[in-house]
């Protein structure tokens, strides 16, 4: 009875309006609490995701540098190739066109039927040259004693070789139209001062 007295007394309605709001504010800290740590685990798995994400662009990269390194060897190594096919082509037609300089070797290569195929060669080789001679117009000049312009001098030495024979001759106006196309194809790309070694055999062909 003394308590039911003295409590209200004591009890007021100031201490109990801070009760209520220490509690809520208790509350309110457990709530926050909880949200810190719910943002600190998402922070983490970003973090992981985003670490797992770095090292993959970095794998990537160390792939891109590497496939960018074996490229440019291959790329190397397939100079190296055609520039031995060049000079070995060369070497060859060069031989052919001492040979073919001698009227009863060219009657020899049309009397065994193998000079159809090594025309076909020509043509394509010829074809492929005038075509990179039209870029060249555009570009800086070639230099005219790489192998490759050495290879086709020799072609053309050859071919005219063939020509200045009499059978050679009606062999190639029969059968050999699209060599001829491509020689005064690649006459009309060449300007005054272009490959001149070339440009003597304009009047034989």
């Amino acid at each position: 009875m003394q308590l039911r007295e003295f409590l209200p007394k004591i009890l007021n309605g100031d201490l109990i309006e801070m009760l209520h709001k220490a509690r809520a504010a208790e509350t309110m800290r457990e709530r926050v609490a909880q949200e810190q740590e719910q943002l600190r685990q998402e922070c983490l798995h970003l973090q992981s995701r985003l670490d797992a994400v770095q090292s993959e662009c970095q794998k990537e990269r160390e792939e891109k540098l590497l496939l960018r390194e074996q490229l440019w060897q291959s790329g190397a190594e397939l100079q190296q190739q055609a520039d031995f096919c060049s000079g070995l082509g060369a070497s060859a037609c060069s031989l052919l066109w001492s040979c073919s300089a001698r009227e009863d070797a060219v009657t020899h290569w049309l009397a065994d039927g193998k000079l159809q195929s090594f025309l076909i060669v020509a043509a394509q080789t010829l074809e492929s040259f005038v075509k990179s001679l039209d870029e060249e117009v555009k570009a800086e000049p070639e230099d005219h004693n790489s192998h490759e312009h050495q290879f086709v001098l020799a072609l053309a030495g050859v071919i005219t070789n063939i020509a200045a024979v009499t059978c050679g001759r009606d062999y190639l106006s029969s059968s050999a139209h699209i060599l001829l196309d491509t020689l005064m194809k690649l006459l009309e790309l060449m300007k005054p001062g272009v490959f001149p070694k070339l440009k003597v055999y304009e009047e034989l062909w």
